[in-house]
């Protein structure tokens, strides 16, 4: 008559009682009370996903339960361990009726008047309790209006922050479950918040308190966010989004924004596109108001969002004659934008050259700064060019107690010297560069050299700043590579044997 698989959903007793929602335990114990009783049915259904686990009804035995109820309506607060009903019964339930022996029904209890009926009835069989699990009843997705006051929620963790702990007094208990995370915020004014860390949401809620009208939309953590990644065209003027942060993100949407509904809080900014088709790639903070600010008049720029912040690269396109940038070391980086430089809004200080494409796609790459002064300048009539960009932050640095060897190949011949202007900007004419080996890779400045190995195989390690400068003129003009050797440990340099 049962095949295997099915779910029992109801037992109903002969007098017509129903029980849902059982577990095993409290299934064989309500058939062990009634095995005398005749009538008895069970309703089974295919699986376990038609059983709401929302209600249950649990068969109390007499004496005490070791149960602690507190507030209206009673909530469990607490099981304790040599409770009869312990594994039955958790934390947060709802008591929502008593059932008595005689079938007398009290529903709308307080907890004095529940604690009342258990104890006027300790002694008597049959009684029974329906139960509800506000958890079981929140999944999905839930808006919840909040009152003016404390929510008395702890919530955890930033990306994004989620519900950890309802207390009883909260007037959000049975509405939110914990293990939910904060989607959006919207306040009474319109103004929506996503992608808020939990600092940013706390203080949010505290700074509007006592406002009436704060929705807290919240998800299932089963549910994953949904994917950003988006472009939106920006009409002239002002777009009413407030972005905050060094890799800046959507902090706030007026309700009169005319990208409302296109754009949501906390995605962050990828690139800004210029009509004349000009792109703003992985801007500050700064840059992007800058970039907004100088094109303040332009229809149809296009703004591009990420879920994830974009601290890599960007391309430059530069225009003809001088950009009024200055760049040092190798490979070279920003370290001054001039006021009148066209790329005021488009770079900043700590930009790294990795390579600059001509208009007919010529490449260069691994170029020290006197050779990129020189391509600028060579080809500074031409409109197109392209510096490509990498910001400082990402640069890979060696990590503390790591041994490093630098190869420095001398060249052949002598080559003139490289005279970097203190401008150092486009149109500028430092002096010939004639062609010579790839410059070695950037070393970050306070290293300190430990060792001097020379194409004989010779080592020299303790010198001075004149004896190293004396060794590497001295063997300058000699074929083959010399080694420099040292170790970063803690930020102190010292002396570390290689092979």
């Amino acid at each position: 008559r049962m095949a295997e698989g099915v779910v029992m959903d109801t037992l109903e007793l002969a007098d017509g009682t129903s029980f849902a929602g059982l577990k095993t335990t409290e299934l064989l114990e309500i058939l062990k009370i009634t095995k005398g009783q005749e009538g008895r049915k069970i309703k089974l259904v295919g699986s376990a996903a038609d059983v709401s686990e929302a209600r249950r009804k649990l068969v109390v035995p007499s004496g005490k339960l070791g149960i602690t109820f507190k507030y209206s309506p009673p909530i469990v607060t607490r099981v304790n361990d040599d409770s009869p009903v312990r594994g039955l019964v958790k934390e947060g339930m709802v008591a929502e009726v008593l059932i008595l022996a005689d079938g007398t029904e009290l529903g709308g209890l307080d907890t004095p008047d529940l604690m009342l009926g258990l104890r006027e009835h300790a002694n008597t069989e049959g009684r029974i309790l329906v139960l509800r699990d506000p958890a079981a009843e929140l999944t999905g997705n839930r808006t919840v209006k909040l009152g003016p006051g404390k929510l008395y929620v702890t919530f955890k963790g930033n990306n994004p922050p989620f519900v950890v702990d309802v207390n009883g007094e909260s007037p959000l208990y049975g509405q939110v479950k914990e293990g939910c995370y904060v989607d959006k915020l919207k306040l009474e004014d319109g103004t929506e918040y996503t992608g808020l860390d939990r600092v940013e949401l706390i203080k949010a809620l505290a700074d509007n308190k006592e406002s009436e009208g704060r929705v807290l939309y919240l998800k299932d953590r089963k549910t994953k966010p949904t994917p950003a990644g988006r472009m939106v065209p920006l009409p002239a003027g002002k777009i009413g989004v407030s972005f905050k942060g060094d890799a800046p993100r959507v902090t706030g949407i007026k309700p009169t924004s005319p990208i409302m509904g296109k754009v949501r809080l906390g995605l962050h900014v990828e690139k800004l596109i210029f009509t004349n088709g000009e792109e703003l790639g992985a801007p500050s903070f700064d840059e992007l108001m800058d970039g907004f600010m100088d094109s303040a008049d332009e229809e149809g720029r296009i703004i591009c969002f990420s879920e994830k912040p974009n601290t890599g690269t960007r391309n430059i396109t530069l225009p003809s004659g001088k950009i009024g940038v200055t760049f040092r070391g190798s490979p070279p980086f920003i370290t001054l934008v001039k006021n009148d430089s066209p790329l005021w809004s488009r770079v900043s200080q700590g930009f790294t050259v990795e390579k600059m494409t001509l208009p007919n796609g010529t490449e260069y790459e691994g170029l020290h700064t006197g050779e990129l002064l020189q391509l600028l300048a060579d080809h500074a009539g031409e409109e197109g060019r392209v510096l490509h960009l990498r910001e400082t932050r990402n640069r890979v640095l060696p990590k503390a107690g790591s041994s490093r060897r630098l190869m420095v190949q001398p060249p052949p011949k002598k080559v003139e010297p490289i005279v970097e202007e203190e401008e150092g900007e486009m149109g500028e004419q430092p002096s010939p560069v004639k062609p010579m080996a790839a410059p070695p890779a950037e070393e970050e400045e306070g290293l300190q050299v430990t060792e001097l190995v020379l194409p004989d195989g010779t080592k020299r390690s303790g010198m001075s700043q004149r004896d190293l400068s004396a060794a590497l003129k001295e063997y300058s003009s000699e074929e083959g590579n010399v080694l420099l050797s040292y170790n970063a440990a803690k930020g102190v340099m010292e002396v570390v044997k290689t092979d």
